[in-house]
């Protein structure tokens, strides 16, 4: 795609980190890495040079002893947890990082289930084996200049925390739904009916699902900024022990959205009313676009809501309607960005 705009790229690099299937983290390590090099002002990038922060940030999580990889067996984790354990030196470490550590990510970051690889490349790779090399592209340049650079940085961290929770402790089924703590903003999940454990910040882990932008009136926001990036209750969550708004927890996933702090709390805002249909049906969209995303979201998802998009749907626009219901009014911005 020869003349894609630069949120043509930012959405090609979140369909990589938020879309992708995956076996092992190493693609989140990647990321991290690429984002890094930001301030090194590099084209060419070595096996060498990128090994440091690749297994700099393989190291910080297998400390947490969570699971980073679905297969039993990996030489380069088994390194990673040497280095942590003081088993082996840093440039052993690095060592088993080029021999080991990149051995089918680099080939397959650019690489999507079902759609094959992606006519946007973050980089090109120039030599075989230890030898190799990134040529770094225009496109990566981009992403360093974009307004939504840090949102990625968080998103990269975001959704690797999701997934080692999904393949540690099975976060995401339907024992443990991924809910919404109002008090530290944070997702988590309930385990043995009392002790809660956080996952990751419910802004990091919603913002690329909606581009970087408020859910409704689609000004930039950013996820870092706890001032002006809000996390919604779609339905108010006011209405939760409503009789007719006990069939699902209004504290899920499936109804919570990022907003801009005009839209939920300004003049005109929000607050806690209800939005009109045309916001319903974004959120249907919003919803399924989580739900194809492969790991942990989507389970959740399904379990809160419903199988399939005939039941999410009418379960959706029952709650809509019983919401009006009580308010008897409907709300929506002032004014509405260009999408």
């Amino acid at each position: 795609m020869p003349n894609s705009t630069d949120e043509d790229k930012e959405n090609y690099w979140r369909g990589i980190i938020l879309r992708g299937a995956n076996v092992a983290t190493y693609k989140f390590a990647l990321g991290k890495a690429l984002l890094d090099l930001r301030s090194e002002d590099k084209t060419i990038v070595t096996l060498e040079e990128l090994a440091k922060p690749f297994s700099k940030y393989i190291c910080e999580h297998s400390s947490s002893g969570k699971s980073q990889c679905t297969n039993q067996k990996s030489s380069f984790l088994d390194a990673a947890n040497a280095f942590n354990k003081g088993l082996i030196t840093y440039d052993q470490l690095i060592s088993e990082t080029k021999k080991n550590g990149f051995k089918y990510v680099l080939d397959a970051f650019h690489v999507l289930p079902g759609k094959g690889s992606i006519a946007e490349r973050f980089y090109e790779i120039d030599g075989t084996g230890m030898k190799r090399k990134l040529i770094l592209t225009d496109n990566l340049f981009h992403l360093y200049q974009s307004e939504q650079f840090e949102n990625l940085k968080n998103e990269v961290e975001s959704r690797w925390l999701l997934v080692e929770d999904a393949w540690t402790f099975g976060t995401g089924s339907k024992d443990q739904p991924v809910l919404y703590d109002i008090d530290t903003t944070k997702l988590y999940v309930e385990e043995r009916t009392t002790y809660r454990r956080s996952l990751t910040f419910a802004r990091s882990a919603l913002i690329g699902y909606q581009k970087g932008k408020c859910f409704y009136c689609f000004k930039s926001i950013h996820s870092g900024d706890e001032i002006t990036c809000d996390v919604d209750h779609f339905l108010p969550f006011a209405l939760r022990y409503k009789e007719d708004m006990l069939k699902v927890d209004l504290n899920g996933v499936w109804n919570l959205v990022l907003a801009c702090s005009d839209c939920n709390k300004g003049k005109g805002g929000k607050s806690g009313s209800v939005p009109e249909k045309k916001y319903l049906e974004r959120l249907k969209t919003r919803n399924n676009y989580l739900i194809s995303s492969h790991h942990p979201l989507s389970n959740t998802l399904v379990n809160q809501t419903g199988l399939d998009d005939k039941t999410r749907n009418s379960l959706l626009e029952k709650l809509h309607a019983n919401a009006y219901a009580h308010q008897k009014k409907y709300w929506k911005p002032l004014f509405e960005f260009n999408f």
